[in-house]
């Protein structure tokens, strides 16, 4: 059995966007107009602290 695959679009400082896919359970951290902190490799996500 295979795991669903979510794909995220980030706006990253420099002003252009990646396409990243992650686990559902990192997907379901996020919300529209989310800031902070984000790894990753590729066009996979390692991981993203939100700001406060």
């Amino acid at each position: 059995m295979s795991d669903t695959v979510f794909y995220g679009t980030f706006l990253l400082e420099n002003g252009q966007t990646t396409e990243l896919y992650m686990s559902g359970q990192k997907y379901i951290i996020f919300e529209e107009g989310d800031t902070g902190e984000l790894w990753y490799q590729g066009t996979k996500m390692l991981g993203f602290i939100k700001d406060e």
